[in-house]
């Protein structure tokens, strides 16, 4: 009996210690903490080397040698796209609920840099951030900081000389320069809705859409804060998304979150040209377009 009796005190006490182990843990849950702050100690998480949600946006170099993948999951992975092996993770600084989830990501021509926007602070800290890195090394190249909201979308000019980033919330166009550190060099906040698509033409000409039902084309030096040289309302549905140049630079393909439609324009005045044929497509969106 007595050696029973021990034996249940031993029970017990590893049944109270691992309590107080797990009131501990509980007491350091990452997700308790304040809603402006990113998380203070180590979060463990599982690598099963692939994303576990949904990927928001992918790009590759100029030669195709490299693709970046970003996601809700709150990691941007890099790809051989020779064979399709996973090269490297980078995570964003994270925390509590969508904090550290990567919206948008970019790869500059060459390859060598990773530009990373998305989530990165909460709605009452103010102070979204752009996360350049290394490719090769994985290392932090440049911090872009104090953005209003949200980054949406990002793209490289084609010669790398400059960053475009486009915004959440009617906050607009930034656009930031090499020549500059990578410190901003331009802007335009007079935007009337969520912005999602951005793209540059080979000659630096500069195109984006917005959900306010605009499309707007920029001169290709922007410095300051600047104004759309052409403004259209979009012809094919109120939230034009994906847009893209030709590689001429003569025309823009234009797709839609709200509709199948794509719409062609001229890729010096935005003036609509003759549609797409999309008979015998029915159901969802023609959101992205390339």
């Amino acid at each position: 009996m007595a050696g029973l009796r021990q034996s249940k005190l031993i029970i017990l006490s590893l049944l109270l210690a691992m309590i107080a182990v797990l009131g501990a843990a509980c007491a350091q849950d990452p997700a308790s903490a304040p809603p402006a702050q990113l998380y203070d100690r180590p979060v463990l998480v599982v690598d099963p080397g692939l994303h576990t949600a949904r990927i928001i946006r992918a790009d590759t170099d100029a030669e195709g040698r490299w693709a970046v993948t970003g996601s809700v999951d709150k990691t941007v992975r890099v790809w051989s796209v020779a064979d399709g092996a996973l090269l490297r993770t980078l995570r964003l600084p994270a925390g509590p609920g969508q904090v550290g989830r990567a919206y948008a990501v970019a790869i500059s021509p060459d390859g060598a840099l990773i530009a990373v926007g998305g989530w990165t602070r909460s709605k009452a800290d103010g102070q979204q951030q752009i996360y350049l890195y290394d490719r090769a090394s994985g290392a932090l190249v440049r911090r872009s900081e104090r953005l209003p909201t949200v980054v949406n979308h990002l793209a490289f000019a084609p010669d790398g000389s400059r960053l475009a980033d486009v915004l959440y919330g009617g906050q607009g166009l930034r656009v930031y320069g090499r020549a500059q550190g990578w410190d901003e060099v331009a802007r335009d906040a007079a935007y009337g809705d969520h912005s999602l698509g951005a793209a540059f033409a080979r000659d630096g000409r500069l195109a984006t859409t917005a959900y306010d039902g605009k499309v707007r084309l920029y001169a290709a030096d922007l410095r300051g804060p600047v104004q759309p040289g052409a403004v259209i309302t979009a012809p094919g549905g109120g939230r034009p998304l994906g847009i893209t140049f030709s590689p001429d630079g003569q025309r823009i393909a234009l797709g839609y979150a709200d509709g199948l439609a794509v719409s062609l324009l001229e890729g010096g005045s935005l003036a609509p040209r003759p549609g797409l044929d999309l008979a015998g497509i029915t159901g969802g969106s023609l959101g992205l377009v390339a």
